[in-house]
């Protein structure tokens, strides 16, 4: 949904001022540099929810929520597992780069970062279930 998003935003240069918004939080997250691994799976969600919330579809935001809303708990962990001030600066730094390219009308820059953080999440979601897993037999 979120690359179905980048092509439409591409295609929908009208959109510069609500794409801005969603590089509004990295930057807070950026500049304050101490943050829980809560608050920035929340801005993590609300600039993935806010990407495709730029389509207008209240169909495809009801179900971007209800996924967000399982993968909010292995956001928390990731965070909470890497969480540095350089670790913030390269998390904040990534999606603003995604919509500095989405911006500059680069397809294939902001394709390339996109791709690259939904990878990343994934492996992420992975790493999380295979600590959790662990844990249990630990106990």
């Amino acid at each position: 949904m979120e690359l179905a998003a980048a092509e439409f935003v591409l295609e929908n240069p009208g959109l510069g001022e609500r794409l801005a918004a969603l590089r509004e939080p990295w930057e807070r997250a950026r500049e304050a540099g101490r943050l829980t691994g809560e608050d920035l799976a929340l801005i993590d969600q609300e600039f993935h929810a806010g990407l495709v919330g730029l389509m207008d579809n209240s169909m495809l935001d009801f179900y971007f929520g209800s996924i967000n809303e399982r993968l909010f708990r292995f956001r928390v962990m990731d965070f909470d597992e890497t969480l540095n001030s350089k670790a913030i600066e390269e998390v904040a730094d990534n999606h603003m780069g995604i919509v500095d390219a989405l911006s500059a009308g680069d397809r294939e820059e902001a394709v390339g970062r996109l791709k690259a953080n939904i990878a990343e999440g994934l492996r992420n979601v992975d790493i999380s279930l295979g600590r959790a897993l662990m844990r249990t037999y630990e106990l």
